[in-house]
């Protein structure tokens, strides 16, 4: 479980309202997250929509501020095994637990503390008690001084939750030195697997919460500072995801101007230099941002354009932007001309654009040049077939050719007569010789097409060459003469003007080559001359194409900061400057527009922002009122249940309005003077006692684990400072109220007296339960079944009968009567008996009380046995020890049933 309880932000993350989208990306990220990538993801979605007003958020109403209590609900603790650790040895047997109500009882140094800190290692890994105490003290505090060097330091508890049994064991690896920042080292096992972070285990079974109320923070909570106090119901409270959500969900002006358009950004910084370089022009019309969409930012840019170019360059009002630009850039260049004049003659007229790029494609001209081989190749072999062909015989062939066509020359196989020979009888056209006389035609075809074809390539080749020249030029401009270089000489712009020239010089020179094989080639192509290898220069050519591409680059960049150079020195001359600004503007307007937008959509969710935030504080302080309600409630119904003072009593737990850095939660718990004629409301440290301290400390426990919903309890010694009053009041009422809740209730005591309170108001509960503490030299701190109840009694008297212990196990059939007699008279007899009225009574008094006559009716004839049982008890029993043994096993037999006669549990 990675968040525990009520998560408030988990319940806004699920709602259908603005600030889930917010609180989501807080979750994703969460310890690292930055209001940024929201701010950005709204502000794009505002652009992208143009508008979405402030009035469209609604109200965050209606979130519940219940808390879930369902975490650790139906936990149990079945037992514990300490082995080694602090004042216990080696435990034979696992320390049983498991019943609804336990009661350990012990006097002082009987190991009470070893116990109670077992559990709280066991389920944290620390010890509170040696953390706040003396380090030198308390150093080497957890391993029992006892140990044998082979053995290890653990402790193992068995926890049910909902019928599943989760052992967990911790073993000791280092223990705590004598150092203040020293933490002991250990290995944490989950049924018998080792777990590397127990927290998720510890998480799902006690909500990250251990339910142990020990002596040393039985105070704490009263004691701490209003901010410590806040930290202790931190689980429950979840409000440090939210604070870091109110703290982290500001964009401010400043922070506002971080977010530039993706991939803009730029054009507002013109428009701003823009309106610092004019003189005359208003300066309020620069600001656009209260423009609201497209059109109207568009149409306002060009008015104001246009007012500038009048107001500002004297130019014409009836112009058109378009017509203003043109002006302007003449007299820039004139401006910049008049610096140097060759620079015109220097600027680059071509771009190395795609289009330029494509020209110098070598897969593009590499397949032009495959075309015109190919073309140059079939005109070859075609002249190679007609050289033998003479130009008489192309005349004959065509003149065959028109007579077939006209039908006078037939396509037959007999010899025919040629109509215009003078030998009109005689048939001198065998068909075989009109056949040859036809295939010279065939080949003067050939021979045309060759021809057609290998001069169209060289025209196609004559243009890619020429277009090549010619771009090159336009790329890379023709060398200039010394004198012309020298012109600028005066600007004191050396530097830069060494750097174009070196560069100017280098492309050319670099160039050198593939300008004399394009002006070669261009002739050759051109008068279709193919007498040399044309296809490795054009090969040639291409192959410095790159060379052309990464010279006109380089050219390209000197240039332009040569006259960035110049420039500079014409801006010295504001109007200049002013229509530099003027011209950009114009040049990304729409650059402009999209920006200014983006400006706008900032603003708005900006808006959107501190209307978020102002919710998420409000919510935040309606939840902690809600919270603070719980816990107030909750610790004044556990202080009802243990005091009735009258002149100081508990109030509430109040929390001042959080203010400051981190909008500190202070809790301050309040205390009531009540005089009879008024009533002050005070600090509860200035006026409650030492024991009223300690019940609040216990309220304040009982509290946070009800409403994280512990199943268990584990009080270690909670009575300290009560009197014999207090007492009766936490064993009846507060017990009551536990186990009435389903809650395990384990508790650890020294006070005989409120351990037998507790035996006086729990007689008759199924699963009550008490155990002894003590401490032995030999064994160390022992927990064994306790003897506050018949069968307990009961039973121990069996196990010393087995012993061979006659006398000890009559003492014990004794007092069981004695448990027995007060039980039944606290089930049967007067209403408001107190139990502690008989703790002097002899057996024989109890019975003359009238409590005769309820045995009699419900075991008739059991007075006179019990009688003969107690007269046994007194005298031993008889002298010989199986007679002895045999009538203890007999009286025993007969009273563990009167339990069930009686209708008690004992």
């Amino acid at each position: 479980m990675s968040d525990y309880g009520l998560n408030p932000l988990t319940i806004l993350s699920e709602l259908q309202h603005p600030v889930a989208d917010l609180v989501r990306d807080y979750l994703a990220t969460k310890h690292d997250w930055k209001v940024d990538n929201w701010f950005l993801r709204r502000t794009n979605a505002l652009f992208q929509a143009e508008r979405l007003p402030l009035g469209d958020l609604p109200a965050l109403d209606g979130v519940s501020f219940e808390i879930n209590r369902s975490m650790a609900n139906n936990v149990r603790l079945l037992s514990i095994h300490p082995h080694f650790f602090r004042g216990f040895r080696r435990v034979e047997s696992v320390i049983d637990v498991s019943g609804d109500l336990v009661v350990i009882d012990g006097r002082n140094s009987s190991g009470k503390t070893s116990l109670a800190e077992a559990i709280e290692w066991v389920l944290t890994g620390h010890l509170i008690r040696r953390e706040l105490g003396d380090p030198k003290e308390l150093s080497e505090c957890i391993a029992n001084k006892f140990k044998p060097a082979d053995e290890e330091t653990w402790v193992e508890c068995a926890v049910e939750l909902n019928d599943e049994v989760f052992t967990l064991k911790r073993c000791l690896v280092t223990d705590y030195d004598s150092t203040k920042n020293s933490r002991c080292e250990w290995r944490f096992y989950v049924n018998g697997r080792e777990e590397t972070e127990p927290s998720e285990i510890l998480n799902l079974l006690f909500g990250g919460v251990p339910p142990l109320l020990m002596q040393h923070t039985l105070r704490k909570f009263v004691l701490d500072n209003p901010i410590e106090r806040r930290n202790y119901f931190e689980r429950l409270l979840n409000l440090d995801d939210i604070t870091s959500v109110i703290q982290k969900a500001v964009i401010g002006d400043v922070g506002r101007g971080h977010f530039s358009r993706p991939g803009g950004g730029k054009t507002l910084k013109i428009w701003q230099e823009l309106e610092k370089s004019v003189n005359r022009t208003d300066a309020s019309m620069f600001n656009l941002l209260d423009k609201a969409d497209s059109e109207s930012i568009s149409s306002v840019i060009c008015r104001r354009l246009h007012r500038i170019g009048v107001e500002e360059f004297s130019l014409e009002s009836d112009l058109t932007l378009e017509s203003m630009v043109e002006r302007l850039q003449e007299f820039q260049r004139s401006a910049r001309q008049g610096k140097f004049s060759p620079l015109e003659k220097l600027r680059p007229q071509r771009t190395l654009d795609q289009e330029a790029q494509s020209q110098l494609s070598g897969e593009k001209n590499t397949l032009k040049t495959t075309e015109l081989v190919e073309a140059l190749q079939t005109y070859n072999t075609a002249l190679n077939s007609t050289k033998h062909l003479s130009e008489a015989q192309e005349v004959i062939s065509k003149a065959v050719h028109a007579l077939r066509l006209s039908g006078l020359i037939q396509d037959v196989e007999q010899d025919q007569i040629c109509p215009i020979c003078k030998y009109r009888e005689i048939p001198t056209l065998s068909k075989r010789r009109v056949q040859e006389v036809l295939d010279w035609i065939e080949l003067g075809e050939v021979m045309t097409k060759a021809i057609k074809k290998r001069d169209t390539e060289f025209v196609a080749m004559a243009k890619i060459v020429n277009n090549l020249k010619g771009l090159r030029k336009r790329l890379i401009p023709e060398i200039m003469s010394q004198s012309e270089w020298d012109s600028a000489t005066a600007l004191q712009i050396e530097d830069a003007l060494e750097r174009l020239k070196n560069q100017h010089e280098e492309s050319n020179e670099s160039l050198s080559r593939f300008d004399e094989l394009t002006s070669e080639l261009f002739r050759k192509l051109k008068s279709k001359d193919d007498s040399e290898n044309i296809e490795s220069k054009l090969k040639e050519i291409f192959s410095l194409s790159g060379v052309l591409i990464s010279s006109a680059r380089a050219y390209a960049t000197a240039f332009s900061e040569f006259e960035d150079t110049l420039d500079k020195l014409a801006s010295t001359d504001q109007i200049y400057t002013a229509r530099k600004y003027w011209i950009e503007v114009w040049n990304t307007s729409d650059e402009l527009v999209a920006d200014l937008r983006w400006e706008n959509a900032k603003v708005l969710a900006q808006g959107e922002l501190e209307r978020l935030r102002t919710m998420l504080i409000e919510y935040r302080q309606n939840y902690l009122e809600a919270r603070r309600q719980d816990f107030s409630n909750g610790i004044n119904e556990i202080w009802l249940k243990l005091r009735e003072d009258r002149y100081s009593v508990f109030k509430e737990i109040a929390i001042p309005q959080p203010k400051g850095r981190g909008f500190p939660v202070k809790f301050e718990v309040k205390a009531l003077l009540d005089d009879s004629s008024r009533k002050l409301e005070i600090d509860a440290l200035n006026v409650l006692s030492e024991s009223q301290i300690n019940v609040i400390g216990i309220a304040s426990f009982i509290t946070r684990s009800r409403l994280i919903g512990h199943g268990c309890l584990f009080l270690d010694d909670p009575v300290q400072s009560m009197d014999d009053e207090h007492f009766r009041a936490f064993a009846n009422e507060l017990l009551n109220y536990l186990c009435d809740l389903g809650v395990q209730t384990i508790l650890l005591t020294h006070n005989d007296l409120f351990a037998r309170d507790v035996s006086h108001f729990h007689y008759d509960r199924s699963n009550y339960r008490t155990m002894k503490i003590r401490h032995s030299r030999r064994q160390g701190v022992v927990v064994e079944e306790g003897n506050r109840r018949v069968s307990e009694r009961l039973k121990i008297a069996e196990r010393l009968a087995e012993e061979g212990k006659l006398d000890r196990a009559w003492y014990y059939v004794r007092i069981a009567i004695e448990r027995l007699y007060t039980v039944v008279q606290l089930k049967h007899g007067s209403e408001g008996f107190d139990a502690r009225s008989w703790a002097n009574h002899t057996l024989e008094e109890m019975w003359n009380t009238g409590i005769d006559k309820i045995f009699e009716r419900f075991a008739p004839g059991s007075g006179t046995r019990l009688k003969a049982i107690l007269k046994m008890a007194l005298t031993g029993g008889h002298d010989k020890a199986e007679s002895g043994f045999t009538d203890l096993i007999r009286a025993i037999k007969y009273i563990r049933p009167l339990l069930t006669q009686l209708k008690v549990g004992g």
